[in-house]
């Protein structure tokens, strides 16, 4: 068996097999992306095949129990769902039964098996029930926890403009 290495900068860069058909190359929190037109479990010369149906979608943990934070400090829920090499897996996250807002504080990953929901600094209108759902062709799974974020006083969230107030004097 033939063994190939990538090295950058003296340390050894991990691979990772995704199952949208990408080799990824982890190196000290930086990825690339390479496409491959083969499928790895194929001799070079077959020409490549879709990907199996694996079953329906599993989570395999749960969140953190502990969900509560202080206005203005970060959210992280993570979990890891099956299965893994799964083109037609879709992951979708809601708040109180809704799709989360886009944004930038709202920051999404689904890969490797695992999804991840990161909300930096947190405002009281944040907490609520996070779901996290999973679907493909074979069924549908999620999993939820409850978010609280606490305000503090002190922190203002409305605009702070003052308006002058425009008179018509014929002076």
């Amino acid at each position: 068996m033939t063994r190939i290495a990538w090295i950058f900068d003296c340390t050894p860069i991990f691979l990772r097999f995704s199952p949208k058909k990408c080799i990824q190359f982890f190196s000290n929190f930086r990825h690339l992306c390479l496409t491959s037109y083969l499928n790895f479990s194929e001799s070079a010369d077959s020409a490549p095949t879709a990907a199996k149906d694996a079953g329906p979608p599993k989570f395999v943990s749960q969140f953190n129990q502990n969900n509560s934070f202080l206005e203005g400090q970060s959210c992280h829920l993570e979990a890891r769902l099956t299965p893994v090499e799964d083109a037609n897996l879709k992951v979708e996250w809601l708040k109180d039964g809704k799709p989360i807002p886009t944004g930038h504080r709202f920051r999404t990953f689904h890969d490797f098996g695992i999804v991840i929901l990161d909300i930096l600094y947190c405002y009281a209108e944040d907490s609520g029930v996070y779901e996290c759902r999973a679907t493909n062709k074979l069924g549908t799974d999620s999993i939820s926890c409850n978010v609280s974020c606490d305000s503090q006083s002190g922190l203002i969230l409305t605009p702070q403009v003052i308006q002058k107030k425009m008179t018509n004097d014929s002076h």
